[in-house]
């Protein structure tokens, strides 16, 4: 069988799905599959636990992955991902490998966190090579040509690079996607 019989592309959704998919898991399968990952008991997963996991499933980049799903599914942005959170991700992600939108704007000390983490060189701004390393690293296509969008669209004062206040404003009108 050739393997485009398996995972056809889905162009609605923009996400392949296997012509013959299992059912959705039930609360059950995925509150078991919470607590496998939450080491240290308390209901959440942290960025470590989102880690680990990600590294035992054997993902590349795992704290990138663990990262990017904080961004994706902590709603209420105190850091965690919450059960129900969790189920709620899964349930939404089913089936489709497509990125979601932030369910709710994420809060500047949250964009700073996330811009500090790929300030590599910890000089306060994202150079062009930070910048194409952070969307190679997120797994998205043609990263020389979004860092070259973003510091077009986002480097207002034509230096080169993209500071924090860049940063967050590039994020909230949703250029960085």
């Amino acid at each position: 069988m050739s393997p485009w019989t398996h995972h056809p592309k889905n162009i609605d959704k923009g996400c392949r799905k296997p012509l013959t998919s299992a059912p959705p898991p039930s609360e059950e399968q995925l509150n078991k599959i919470f607590n496998r990952y939450d080491t240290n008991g308390d209901g959440h997963l942290s960025w470590e636990e989102l880690k680990s996991a990600y590294s035992i499933l054997g993902m590349s980049f795992p704290g990138l992955r663990a990262l990017k799903a904080l961004c994706v599914a902590d709603e209420n942005r105190d850091g965690y991902i919450s059960q129900k959170e969790f189920i709620k991700l899964t349930r939404k992600k089913y089936g489709c490998t497509r990125a979601a939108k932030f369910a709710t704007p994420p809060s500047e000390e949250y964009l700073i966190k996330i811009f500090n983490h790929f300030d590599t060189s910890g000089d306060g701004l994202l150079s062009r090579e930070e910048i194409k390393s952070a969307y190679n690293l997120l797994g998205k296509s043609f990263a020389g040509l979004r860092t070259w969008w973003t510091l077009l669209v986002g480097d207002e004062n034509s230096d080169g690079y993209i500071d924090q206040k860049e940063f967050i404003k590039l994020v909230k009108k949703n250029y960085l996607t």
